[in-house]
């Protein structure tokens, strides 16, 4: 029995392993699509030297990344500053368990409230990382983000909950289970939950910690090497993590295009990031807390009448 137990929880462990190196993998030619993607819209050309058509330029910005001599500074607080970026992608690392395959036979019942807590844990590390380089753009980068993570998440439990009140569970896979049209039903409160996700993966027009004409890189300035690597990982990791959870959520898991809506949600994140300029500061505090919030309350009311 013992024996068992250990080949399953070795199974189990190989299985996440392996899952987590091909997610990885993903990440880097996700940054190649959103360059080409970014070079079309701007009527240039994208990377096309490394390789044909450029297809191997993620694994040479890696190397290049990977390669450069790591640095200390004079004024930071290292253990802090070390800290961070590590813990944040040990936070994508956990959160990679929500994510269905057939090679993990495991469910959470609670996944939605599991998700909801690596994400708040997450923001923990943008802020950290800011204070700790000590350095006037990092702190200003973090503070943007305190604030702007206290706005946007305010609506994203708020619509996730009416969700999950909807299909009477906890679980990320009872919302194909239940109600595979939820989509239709809850339309305005999918609008309002996107926008939230995409502020919680600071991606543009949402990227105010790292606005590069104002905290020359916001709060991770300091970082390179190894470190910005880990960051870097962790941001698009994410982005195509909610991507899934936008899917799993208003679509069909078992649908034949159900990668096919995973990857369009994936290009709508960059496609806002080629579209629309960065909002400014004061404007996102108004548009969360006196427009969104208002409209966010008033749509749950109306769906608990209705429901």
């Amino acid at each position: 029995m013992m024996l068992l137990m250990v080949m399953l929880n070795f199974n189990y462990f190989l299985n996440q392993f392996v899952l987590s190196i091909f997610i990885i993998l993903s990440i880097a030619f996700y940054t190649l699509m959103e360059r080409k993607i970014l070079s079309y819209q701007q009527n240039r050309k994208g990377p096309n030297k490394i390789s044909m058509i450029g297809i191997l330029q993620p694994v040479s910005d890696a190397m290049k990344l990977l390669t450069k001599k790591e640095f200390k500074l004079t004024f930071s607080n290292n253990i802090m500053y070390w800290t961070p970026p590590f813990y944040s992608f040990f936070m994508f690392i956990l959160v990679l368990n929500l994510f269905p395959s057939k090679m993990s036979s495991t469910e959470m019942n609670l996944s939605f409230l599991f998700f909801f807590s690596i994400i708040a844990l997450t923001g923990f590390s943008t802020i950290i990382m800011g204070w700790a380089s000590n350095s006037k753009y990092t702190i200003l980068g973090s503070l943007r983000a305190l604030a702007q993570s206290i706005s946007y998440e305010i609506l994203l439990i708020i619509s996730v909950f009416l969700m999950m009140y909807y299909i009477s569970s906890f679980s990320l896979m009872n919302f194909q289970k239940e109600k595979p049209f939820l989509w239709s039903i809850l339309m305005l409160i999918m609008f309002i939950f996107f926008i939230s996700l995409v502020c919680e993966v600071n991606r543009a027009p949402f990227d105010l910690s790292e606005g590069e004409s104002e905290l020359v890189s916001g709060f991770n300035t300091e970082y390179g090497m190894t470190k910005f690597a880990l960051i870097f990982l962790t941001e698009y990791g994410m982005m195509i993590f909610m991507s899934l959870v936008m899917t799993l959520t208003f679509n069909n898991y078992f649908e034949m295009l159900f990668f096919f809506k995973m990857i369009l949600f994936m290009m709508i994140f960059l496609w806002l990031r080629s579209s629309y300029p960065r909002m400014r500061y004061d404007i996102l505090m108004y548009f969360t807390w006196k427009n969104a919030l208002p409209i966010t309350l008033l749509l749950s009311l109306c769906y608990f009448m209705i429901l």
